[in-house]
Formats: structure tokens, sequence, C-alpha cells
């Protein structure tokens, strides 16, 4: 890395950039006797902005390593760093303009962390916008919070169609949310033709786990590719289930087509039993945070996971027929799922990459699947301190390890379509403290809400590579020096 002499805000510094991110470097004084340096992760840089004094740079990051302020002043930084972060506010791109475009601001006040949302818009999106890109709250963009569970689907569906007025047409979208709310405003897009606006989406993380924007934007702040990156489909699966089916954890109306959309994941058995379970009233008011999961998780657990009946076909190239996936299972354990988890993303949380094989908006649909895994004399399996489903799930963790174990299917190039035809029997309650829930083995995830089928049910789900006509991400990829 080179090191290139610069200032910051006025003091000598100097600087090296790589991909990994900005190290500034502060030589000693008289008020310290050693060099002091600063980090700042690429992930962590929003852009630079010129100022009125020539080679004097605005940096804005969101990193809290150090103790440097949001934004600050650098005198003359590598050309490197000017060339992937440099934005001109004197030239915005049409999304950012409100000559061209209708921007919003979207706060999901539920999502995550109470208060997540306006903090994060308070603290980075505000002054961004006010500051740097001549925006004003009211004005030059429209802000919009949650107050009830309908407000993004009521918001969106109800955005202007196409008429003589461009800028009716185009809508810019700042969601500061989690992965349910970003599924909720993809399905309460206008989908038909001529009545369609053209939405282009930006999703800032706010939730609890984060699994799209985790994924999508891997090595660099979301806030970058507001400012800097390209309209870019949006990869989708559509998911079709029968009339009888009831939609929980969404208030998201059941569509007349029975198909909803999905840009990050659609699972069975463990998975989806452990979001749902910790979505009710009762795990939500009485383990915070993260918590929830894990109380969720050890509840389908103990005292030995269920092993859920169904048939799982992959969609033959001919459009209309279907092959049965061959799950592999331990030698003398029954058929069943354990797992069965379909997505268009790598992790479902920045530390646990489910589909370690899937790049940003790649298009991909990867499916992760295993049955059975026979238990050791302890009830655990080789190896395994919690038992033998969650020693694959810390092989998740353990840089998705999970994929080269014999235990577990990984259909690694990619389906464009999947059937399951769920043959569970209607849950019957084995004490009063048990789940009430007769469809508790059929429940499907689907980007956080829940297909609870009916017995004899079956879900459908189809690859849609380009997304909605209409309804675009912006992205920008790494770093490159």
């Amino acid at each position: 890395m080179a090191i290139t002499a610069s200032a910051l805000n006025g003091s000598p510094a100097s600087l090296t950039f790589s991909s990994d991110g900005l190290n500034i470097h502060i030589p000693a004084s008289s008020t310290s006797s050693t060099t002091t340096t600063y980090v700042i992760s690429s992930k962590s840089i929003i852009a630079l902005f010129p100022t009125l004094t020539q080679n004097d740079y605005t940096l804005l990051h969101t990193s809290l390593d150090t103790p440097l302020p949001a934004s600050f002043t650098l005198t003359n930084p590598s050309k490197e760093l000017i060339s992937n972060y440099l934005y001109n506010p004197s030239n915005p791109p049409q999304w950012l303009s409100p000559e061209t475009s209708e921007i919003s601001v979207i706060l999901s006040t539920s999502s995550g962390v109470a208060g997540g949302s306006e903090e994060v818009y308070s603290k980075t999106v505000k002054p961004l916008f006010e500051n740097h890109l001549n925006l004003i709250e009211g004005t030059g963009y429209t802000l919009v919070k949650t107050t009830t569970a309908t407000t993004i689907h009521e918001y969106i569906s109800g955005l202007s169609s196409p008429n003589t007025n461009t800028k009716a047409h185009n809508h810019t979208i700042l969601l500061l949310s989690g992965d349910t709310s970003l599924f909720e405003l993809i399905n309460s897009f206008p989908t038909t033709t001529t009545s369609s606006p053209k939405i282009t989406l930006l999703p800032l993380p706010t939730g609890t786990g984060n699994a799209f924007a985790t994924s999508t934007y891997p090595t660099t702040h979301p806030l970058t590719s507001l400012l800097l990156g390209t309209p870019t489909p949006l990869p989708l699966i559509s998911v079709t289930f029968p009339p009888t089916t009831s939609l929980k954890s969404t208030s998201l109306p059941t569509p007349p087509s029975n198909t909803l959309y999905a840009s990050v994941v659609l699972s069975w058995a463990f998975h989806a039993a452990l979001v749902a379970d910790s979505d009710t009233q009762f795990y939500r008011t009485t383990y915070p945070d993260t918590t929830r999961f894990f109380i969720a998780a050890q509840a389908n657990l103990l005292p030995t996971p269920h092993l859920y009946k169904g048939k799982i076909s992959t969609l033959n190239n001919d459009g209309s027929s279907w092959t049965e996936i061959k799950t592999p299972s331990t030698p003398g354990t029954p058929d069943g799922y354990w797992y069965f988890l379909a997505t268009l993303i790598s992790n479902l949380e920045s530390t646990f990459p489910i589909s370690p094989l899937t790049t940003p908006l790649d298009g991909k649909l990867r499916v992760v699947h295993f049955g059975e895994i026979a238990a050791s004399a302890d009830g655990k399996a080789e190896g395994a301190e919690e038992g033998p489903l969650m020693d694959v799930m810390n092989a998740v963790y353990d840089n998705g390890r999970h994929i080269t174990l014999p235990a577990v299917g990984y259909e690694r190039d990619g389906v464009d379509g999947l059937r399951i035809e769920l043959l569970e029997e209607d849950y019957i309650p084995e004490t009063e403290d048990s789940p009430h829930d007769r469809n508790r083995w059929r429940r499907i995830c689907i980007d956080g809400a829940i297909l609870e089928v009916e017995k004899g049910g079956w879900v459908e789900v189809r690859r849609v590579e380009k997304g909605l006509e209409g309804l675009s991400i912006l992205w920008r990829g790494g770093v490159e020096v």
C-alpha cells in the first residue's frame, strides 16, 4: 500500500488505502510521543465530498471503532480513495434529484432494537441528505414512519402511476428496516404494466438478522450504493400455495393469485419453526433481541428434533416436470427432513454463510437440506456438543463448512423451481403446555412471514431472475484498488 501525505482537519497526517479500508496515521507531536493510527473499514466509509477548498474533501463514515467524528476533512487523499468514493453533489443521479424523482425515506419503527431505525436516520441519513445532498426533510424528500402494521403496504400500493408527469412515475425509496419489511414492500408493489410506478430501492439494515443487506453489501456501506451505485434488477422467487393457506407474521393481505414474492429465503422444517415460534407475542415480549431465536431453537431441538415428512422436487429443464430431491441421510435412519432452506442470498446473518457460493444478486436459487443424522450413544453426533442438528449449524458458522459434510445436501448450481408436498398429519399437542397449532409441522417461512398450509397441501417456487418490472435496487461492487 502506498503512503499518501495528507492532512486531517488541517493537521499533518499520512494515509494508506486498500480494499479493506483507510488507515490514517497521525505523526508524533508535542502532545503525543508515538504515531497514532485510525482505521476505518471500507464497509464503514460512505463517500468523499468535495469542499470549496481545492484538494480538501469531506469523508463521511459510520465506524464506531475510531474516536474520529462521523465527518472530517482530508487534504490530498489518494487517487484510489477518490476514484472509489467521490460523489459530486452538483451532478446527482436521477434517483437523487427531486427534479426527476419522488424521494422517500421509510422508517420501520418495529424492526430490530427499539428505536434503531430512528437512530440511524437521525445520526446518519438526515445529516447526509441535508449537509451533503441538499435534500431537506419535507421538501426534498418525504419521511414515512410506520405507525401501524400496514403502513408500508398502504404507502407503496398507493404510489402514483405513470402519466405525463415523469417525476410522479419515478420513486426513490430508502428503506430502514429488516428483511420482513422489505418483503412487505416487494409484495405491495403494483405489478400491472399499465399502472406500475418505477421504484429505485436502497435497503438500509436496521432489523435483527438483516440477511438481505448483509449478503448484498458484504464489503461496502449500503449508502455508498445509494450515492454511487447503479439500478440493478432485484432477483426474486415467486411462491404459490393453495387458497386454503393462512398467511401469518405479516400484515400483508393474502393475494388473490395466492402468489407471493421473496428476495431472501423460503424454508420448511427446523428453520421455519424457529422463525415462526420466535415471532410470537410470547417470545417477543419475554426474550429481548436475538435471545428469542436461541430459546425458540432450543424448544425445537429438545428432546429430539421433529423429522418432517414431505416430498421435495426440483423443476426440470422443460419447465413443467419435476424430479424428487434425494436428501442425504445416515444409513438406518427414517426418511424425512430436519432442515430445508432455499435461498437467493449467502448469509442469514453476518457470520452465518448458509450458501457460501452465492454472490450478491447472482439470481441463483440454491438449496440446503438434510434429513435425520444418527447420533452417538450419548445422543450427540460424533464431535458435537449440542446434538447432530446443531453440529451442522455450527459448521455453517465455521466459514460455511457444512456444505462439505456428507450428511448435508447443497444444490450448488442452483435450481429454477421447487415443489414441496407436505405429507404431515395435523399436530396433536402432547401436554397442556404444548403449542395448540394443528398446522405446526406444515409451516413455511418466506422472508420472515409464515405460511400455514392445510393437510395435504403444497408450495411451488419459481425463480424470477430479473425480478418485477419497474422495481430495481441500487448496488455497487467492492472497492477497487
